[in-house]
């Protein structure tokens, strides 16, 4: 029903938190290497 429908969008919300988290840190790594 629906309470099952929100903890899946919550579950992929969270993923998709986390993938975005990831993706930041990579970027800012790919930064700092270009700027030394």
């Amino acid at each position: 029903g629906q309470q099952q429908q929100n903890q899946q969008n919550k579950q992929q919300q969270n993923q998709q938190n986390q993938q975005n988290q990831q993706q930041n840190q990579q970027g800012a790594a790919g930064n700092n290497q270009q700027r030394q």
